[in-house]
């Protein structure tokens, strides 16, 4: 295989703390950001709910449908029965060192979001689903090189609550929103492993409870950023799983915005599939370009 030839060592994830710690940093600042703003939560929406309708940006505007284009890169292990293996490819993290210092070989991948909004209560789904093959650098933990495939499949759905929604300038349009959601993530992930005893394959799946924040800041008419976070798993599925997006978006039109986002997806699941113990720790992280409509 192409990818045994000069690549950098994998780095384990049971050594990567530091990354996840301050990923769960950021989770819950963003939280208790939320939180501590409840006590004036009420009044901020009471006071702007009239001048927040009657923004061009937001009225009669529910719903949005999202088509992001995702640079997915991947970094993680997953094991069936006693085969352990570990993974990496462009994209995750150290991403502009890895753009840089190997040809781009993206794997099939597709995503897709939707979100409606109705007085204070907002609905979000989204789904992403790929392959990641051999163009990934695959191996064993004694460093043997071998051939597999990993196929996740990962929709989300949940539900929030507005408890902020804050206006202020001439034209009214600079404004902060707040939602705090609850939902659920699902797992399909499917996983085979060709080594010199034969082809082993398994396939699990899972569904975590998640909660987390949803925070929208229109800086004009045209441009707005958003930071959004959640935590799930608690042992119910996956022992532990975060997610991070940060995003800029440019309105060119009502019907029309372009978004510049970063994506972190980060999973630990230990569980059976069929007749075999199975892990997967991973981290699915990248830049992407969406294209938004609103309607």
């Amino acid at each position: 295989m192409h990818a045994a030839q000069g690549q950098p060592s994998i780095p384990n994830l049971e050594d990567d703390e530091v990354n996840r710690a301050v990923a769960l940093l950021c989770l819950g600042a963003l939280l208790l950001g939320v939180l501590a703003l409840w006590p004036h939560a009420a009044v901020c929406a009471e006071s702007t709910e009239d001048a927040s309708s009657n923004l061009s940006i937001h009225k009669e505007r529910n719903w949005s449908v999202i088509i992001p284009l995702w640079i997915p890169g991947y970094r993680g292990q997953f094991a069936i029965g006693d085969i352990e293996v570990d993974g990496e490819s462009p994209g995750g993290p150290g991403f502009l060192e890895r753009l840089l210092e190997h040809n781009m070989k993206l794997n099939f991948f597709f995503m897709g979001a939707f979100s409606y909004e109705w007085e204070r209560w907002r609905i979000h789904g989204d789904v992403f689903g790929g392959k990641f093959t051999d163009d990934v650098v695959f191996k064993q933990t004694d460093g043997t090189i071998v051939s597999a495939s990993l196929r996740p499949f990962i929709p989300r759905l949940h539900c929030g609550y507005r408890l902020l929604n804050h206006s202020w300038g001439d034209s009214g349009n600079q404004s902060v929103r707040g939602w705090l959601y609850a939902g659920v993530r699902y797992y399909d992930v499917k996983a085979e492993v060709e080594v010199a005893r034969g082809v082993e394959s398994a396939k699990a799946s899972w569904a975590d409870p998640i909660v987390g924040a949803w925070i929208p800041v229109d800086l004009s008419s045209r441009w707005w950023i958003a930071l959004s976070g959640d935590l799930g798993g608690f042992n119910v599925g996956s022992k532990l799983c975060w997610t991070l997006y940060f995003g800029v978006t440019y309105r060119v039109s009502a019907l029309l915005s372009f978004t510049l986002a970063y994506n972190f997806l980060d999973v630990d699941y230990e569980g059976t599939a069929g007749s075999h113990d199975f892990f997967w720790r991973a981290r699915v992280a990248g830049p992407g370009l969406g294209i938004r409509f609103e309607f």
